[in-house]
């Protein structure tokens, strides 16, 4: 999904950039405010709470490699228990 897709939600990326290998973002979301083809305006978590000012992705950062972070944390009920499962016979 596209960046300005996700205006006014938070995001996260699902891939480091092409041209710079970049992987910002992928592990942490961002809370997007404005975005066009060249550029992305947004604000980190912590930012946002304290009402500071928003940073600025340049053009690598505008591709399809961007999720809606809350579609992503609402996993399906199965996925949940095969991660508990998991996690109890790797102990």
């Amino acid at each position: 999904m596209k960046a300005n897709q996700l205006i006014g939600k938070w995001a996260i990326r699902t891939k480091r950039t092409r041209e710079i290998g970049d992987g910002s973002y992928t592990d942490s979301p961002i809370f997007i405010l404005k975005a066009t083809d060249n550029h992305i305006i947004f604000a980190h978590y912590e930012t946002f709470l304290r009402g500071g000012r928003p940073s600025i992705l340049n053009d690598d950062f505008c591709d399809n490699n961007w999720i809606d972070y809350k579609k992503l944390i609402k996993l399906p009920f199965w996925v949940k228990v095969l991660k508990i499962i998991a996690y109890k016979f790797i102990k």
